[in-house]
């Protein structure tokens, strides 16, 4: 039950400086840059992700479990220094005193009245259910399911890692040249047929694919709906809507919920996450998001 308890506190702390990272991003760039920043940065966390379970295999093979927590220690206090000598312009604060409570609120009635945030956040909200269902259960499936050997399945985080990389180099490229709309339209397709490739769980190979495509929507959808609902938020709202609308909250619930559908039927669960990304797309096409301009 200890292991338990510790995973939550430390999910619970990078949850927080997930979130303060996102605002600090935001609030540090322009609005021209944003695009440029979210492509960067997604590129250098899969660049991470494919590199990163080796570097921490090396430590912990050196200085056992307690190294890994000692570098990730090591990291936070590094990052701790570094944002504390940074210098961003602040707004004159407010004399009233602020609590929890108020800035969520605000946060939500700000959200409410935007209407191409407000949309975005459902749209990515229905989306990151489909791969919150699926992400905890994936090495349980290939294990339990289809009976992949560990080899196998080094291969396909390998191969999905890669993916991402080349999505975010793409992006990066392209992003600014393809409609807004064009692009959450495509890549909420070009998911949902990841999904579907996915589905197939007698063919390694297909199911590898399917991930890749997966893998690679995934990080380009991730940097529009961050360049998009932070280039639509003013400085002093831009905590406030962060805070509220990081759907990553639904996480711990979603897992619980697809451990009980995988006692049902494996294939059920990639069902929902189709219909989760049909969902998505519904709502970018009801709310006419797919109009959306050129990013600037």
């Amino acid at each position: 039950m200890a292991y338990f308890n510790n995973y939550f506190f430390i999910g619970t702390f990078d949850l927080i400086s997930w979130t303060g990272y996102q605002i600090l991003i935001s609030e540090s760039v322009t609005t021209a840059e944003l695009s440029d920043v979210s492509g960067k940065i997604g590129l250098i966390s899969s660049i991470q992700k494919t590199v990163g379970p080796g570097i921490s295999a090396v430590v912990v093979n050196l200085l056992n479990y307690l190294g890994g927590f000692i570098l990730d220690f090591l990291s936070f206090l590094y990052l701790a220094i570094t944002v504390k000598k940074l210098h961003i312009e602040q707004p004159t604060p407010n004399s009233k005193k602020k609590n929890i409570k108020r800035i969520l609120s605000d946060g939500i009635k700000f959200l409410i009245n935007q209407h191409e945030i407000k949309w975005m956040v459902l749209s990515f909200l229905a989306a990151n259910i489909g791969f919150q269902l699926i992400i905890p259960m994936l090495t349980f499936i290939l294990k339990q399911r289809m009976h992949v050997s560990i080899d196998k399945i080094s291969l396909l985080f390998t191969i999905s890692s890669i993916a991402s990389i080349i999505g975010n180099f793409i992006y990066l490229r392209y992003g600014k040249k393809i409609k807004l709309g064009l692009q959450l339209i495509a890549i909420g397709l070009l998911i949902t047929l990841g999904f579907i490739l996915m589905l197939d769980l007698k063919s390694f190979w297909l199911f590898l694919i399917g991930y890749a495509i997966v893998s690679f929507g995934s990080v380009w959808a991730q940097a529009n709906f961050f360049t998009i609902i932070q280039s639509r938020t003013p400085n002093k709202y831009k905590g406030m809507v962060t805070s509220t609308s990081l759907t990553r909250i639904t996480g711990p619930f979603i897992a619980i919920l697809s451990g009980i559908i995988i006692k049902v039927s494996y294939e059920l669960l990639f069902s929902l996450a189709i219909l989760c990304m049909l969902l998505s797309i519904g709502i970018t096409l009801l709310s006419k998001l797919y109009k959306l301009d050129y990013l600037k």
